[in-house]
């Protein structure tokens, strides 16, 4: 197997894993969407069962007026924090697994861009680099711009350990 078509093969792993993140991201947001108004409802009756069973066991009406009155804020805003604090916990869910699916894409156009400049070198490794430079996108999400030259240098020197024949010995 040659190592350009094991980059292509990489980068096809990396748009799958991209897709299976993404889908997961769609699956969360979907089902939070259906599921977040039972949950609201289901908060506040529990809430409110819990603010009534605080009580004495048979409360007259003007005590349920009065603890209408003291407790009325603090039932609302037990269930609206609940809320809140799940559906940030949903959108900080959907915001990561989205970002590693935007790394796993940038991850396979830089390595079909690799296979490219591989492919297009040949055996002369002095002109990887400027393929490299051409057809390696820059990245965005992952990538600092610095390590992409040393990486190159790095690679370029297994593939020419490789592609020499086996009775020569490396320098």
């Amino acid at each position: 197997m040659t190592i350009e078509l094991s980059l292509r093969r990489r980068a096809l792993q990396s748009r799958m894993t991209a897709l299976i993140l993404f889908g997961i991201v769609l699956l969360v947001l979907v089902k939070s969407y259906y599921s977040i108004p039972f949950l609201a409802v289901e908060t506040l009756k529990a809430t409110q069962e819990i603010s009534i069973a605080g009580g004495e066991s048979r409360p007259t009406t003007a005590d349920k007026e009065q603890d209408a009155k003291n407790h009325s804020g603090g039932v609302p805003l037990f269930s609206v924090g609940a809320l809140a604090l799940g559906v940030s916990t949903i959108a900080f869910c959907a915001y990561l697994l989205g970002k590693g699916g935007f790394i796993e894409l940038e991850s396979a156009r830089r390595l079909d861009g690799l296979a490219d400049a591989l492919c297009l070198c040949g055996g002369d490794f002095s002109r990887l680099e400027k393929a490299a430079e051409i057809f390696v996108p820059v990245g965005k999400y992952s990538a600092p711009e610095n390590t992409a030259v040393d990486d190159l240098k790095a690679l370029a020197e297994i593939v020419d350990k490789i592609r020499k024949p086996s009775g020569t010995a490396p320098e």
